[in-house]
């Protein structure tokens, strides 16, 4: 299996930063000039998913299946599979991101967790398919949704 990054990640975020929320991180994703004409359109969406590589993820981390209580705050370790650590097998981040503006290949977005220099896997719209009003979350999480109009 073979993945190009399409672009990256330019962001005041470190490599090792860790926010309890990232919705006002405002930060740029750089699509690299030859993928630049798959944006046409993209700013008619204000929301996009960005699929990303945690290149920062030191190898040995990549074998881990729990993830330990310190780390998540909680009794007893859970399964990577059941959290969004970047400690994975394939260490594939994904977002959900606001869209604030497109300038050529240069897309500004806000709430993307993401540290400057990461790589970018690819870029989808956010659809009516993604959103789960009533899907359980877990313990530490929290959404507090609107009506709907």
């Amino acid at each position: 299996m073979i993945l190009r990054p399409i672009g990256h990640v330019r962001s005041t975020l470190g490599s090792h930063e860790h926010k309890r929320d990232y919705s006002q991180v405002t930060a740029e994703i750089v699509v690299e000039p030859e993928y630049a004409p798959a944006l046409e359109g993209i700013e008619r969406r204000d929301h996009i998913v960005v699929l990303f590589w945690f290149t920062r993820i030191d190898e040995s981390e990549r074998d881990a299946l729990l993830v330990p209580e310190h780390r998540r705050k909680a009794d007893k370790p859970a399964g990577i599979f059941g959290t969004r650590a970047p400690t994975r097998p394939n260490p594939i981040g994904i977002t959900t991101v606001h869209l604030l503006s497109r300038e050529g290949n240069v897309l500004r977005v806000q709430g993307l967790d993401a540290a400057d220099g990461t790589p970018v896997l690819d870029l989808k719209p956010y659809s009516h398919f993604d959103f789960h009003p009533d899907a359980k979350l877990g313990p530490h999480e929290r959404v507090e949704f609107e009506s709907m109009q």
